[in-house]
């Protein structure tokens, strides 16, 4: 796991809000207004509906290209380089289904990660809740740090927070930490993994405990 900026990638045109300041030419395309009606529906819905055209927004061609020129190609995770790679997202779009579409709540993950991670979310504080107001939805795309400071979750966002000196490698491959939210990111999954993981770590092992220096 490394630090990651996202601000170092567009956000891609189609989680956008519809409003021409937010596009170069000024013109709104298709795919942002879809994506938003969708957000609208899930917010006025109250949780998150499981079917092909809400999950497909979060997937369009532009988040991926995005994603994957931002993580390189890699998983969020345990940064191994894969060809099938999932969009996840960082808090669950189950429970907080108004970010389902939102850019500072996706990531990359391949797919074990995607699946060991799958809801898991523990928090230390108070869950958050969605007020549908304008300047709520206004700032859709920027919530994670009032959640954050909120919710205190144990999983860390690798968007968020550096790893650098919190974590180690053991010399089959395994990840432990000293740290409390580093220890339990790493339950889900790549410690619980054994030896699936240890060759892709091996190979990263040297290169992430000499950052971690």
């Amino acid at each position: 796991m490394i630090k990651i900026d996202k601000n170092s990638v567009a956000m891609p045109d189609s989680l956008k809000l519809p409003l021409p300041v937010h596009f170069q030419n000024g013109i709104v395309p298709r795919t942002s207004k879809t994506t938003h009606n969708r957000r609208l529906e899930l917010i006025t819905h109250g949780s998150y509906i499981d079917e092909k055209r809400y999950n497909e927004r979060y997937k369009r061609p532009d988040i991926k290209k995005a994603l994957k020129d931002l993580y390189k190609e890699k998983c969020a995770f345990c940064e191994q380089r894969v060809e099938s790679r999932h969009v996840e997202h960082y808090r669950p779009k189950k429970t907080y289904y108004w970010l389902a579409f939102s850019w500072d709540n996706l990531l990359v993950a391949c797919p074990t990660c995607n699946e060991f991670k799958g809801t898991h979310f523990a928090i230390n504080g108070a869950l958050a809740n969605f007020a549908n107001t304008h300047a709520a939805v206004q700032a859709i795309h920027c919530s994670s740090a009032g959640y954050d400071a909120a919710e205190l979750p144990q999983m860390v966002n690798p968007e968020v927070t550096d790893p650098r000196g919190k974590i180690s490698f053991s010399q089959d491959g395994r990840i432990s930490s000293n740290d409390g939210r580093f220890a339990y990111t790493s339950k889900y999954p790549p410690a619980k993994l054994g030896a699936l993981w240890c060759e892709p770590l091996k190979a990263v092992k040297q290169v992430a405990n000499a950052a971690c220096q």
